[in-house]
Parts: C-alpha cells; sequence; structure tokens
C-alpha cells in the first residue's frame, strides 16, 4: 500500500494467540474501482529509517514522511482526536509510544 497524507484505509496488525495477521479498514465512503488504497505512514512507524520527501498530492500532505514521533505536536494530537481531521487511530507501537510520551 502506498502512503497518503490523507488516507483512505487504515492498517492494523492483530496480534491473535494463533498468529498475528493485518487487517486493512477502508475509511473513505466510497472508493472507486480503479483508486490506489492507501495508508499515512506516520500513523504505521515510531521514526522511520528511510524517511522521504512526500509527493501525494493531497490537499493537507506534510511534504515529508518520517514517523510519528517526528510530526509537530498538533499533527500528533489530530490523531488522538478521533481522526476529526480524517487521520487514522494510533494503533501497535505508535500507540504505545504516543501514550508513553504524554500525547493520548
Amino acid at each position: 500500500m502506498n502512503h497518503s497524507c490523507e488516507p483512505n484505509c487504515q492498517l492494523e496488525v492483530v496480534d491473535t494467540a494463533e498468529q498475528p495477521y493485518l487487517r486493512v479498514t477502508v475509511r473513505a465512503p466510497r472508493v472507486q474501482p480503479s483508486e490506489l488504497l492507501t495508508i499515512d505512514y506516520n500513523a504505521m512507524e515510531i521514526d522511520m529509517t528511510c524517511p522521504f520527501d512526500c509527493q501525494c498530492g493531497a490537499v493537507r500532505c506534510r511534504g515529508w514522511v518520517s514517523g510519528f514521533s517526528n510530526l509537530s505536536r498538533a499533527e500528533q494530537e489530530e490523531y488522538i482526536d478521533g481522526g476529526a481531521t480524517g487521520s487514522p487511530p494510533l494503533t501497535g507501537a505508535v500507540k504505545t509510544w504516543a501514550e508513553e510520551h504524554g500525547i493520548v
């Protein structure tokens, strides 16, 4: 899945007793058959090993993708506010990091 600063999907690692698996949830009201499915990489990693310039073309494009810990405090809090701006809710290690740093 590709990155977008305004993703239409959420990716979550689900840890079960048998085997972990990935759950993809489509968040957009309608995704067209030819539309790319996207997630926000900043919601998936705390600090990216290989950050990159973002060219997603979204209205709210941040221009740089480097992980949740490198977002401004205001951007981090958008994820906590229940996705008021379309941000997916935090899961896994990123959610734990946010809790440990007093963001949640």
